[in-house]
């Protein structure tokens, strides 16, 4: 049988760690779930596991939406 993909939640960004020093590879910043916690993940072939800061975000994103009225040409 072939393994495709296996994406597995941890309990903590600890045991991601502690994962990704096992199978020899780097944590890495994802970015925020919705709840605005941040999300790392670390990825060995097939396999990727992932974890959840319960902090909030350390990266956030601002929020900008412009309304594409407010950019109209003149006569249009």
């Amino acid at each position: 049988m072939t393994c495709v993909c296996d994406i597995g939640e941890l309990s903590d960004v600890r045991s991601l760690y502690r994962w990704a020093a096992e199978h020899g590879c780097r944590v890495g910043y994802l970015g925020a779930d919705l709840q605005n916690q941040a999300v790392y993940g670390a990825t060995r072939g097939p396999h990727t596991r992932v974890a959840r800061d319960p902090g909030s975000d350390p990266h956030p994103r601002a929020l900008v939406w412009q309304s594409p009225l407010e950019h109209l040409e003149a006569g249009a």
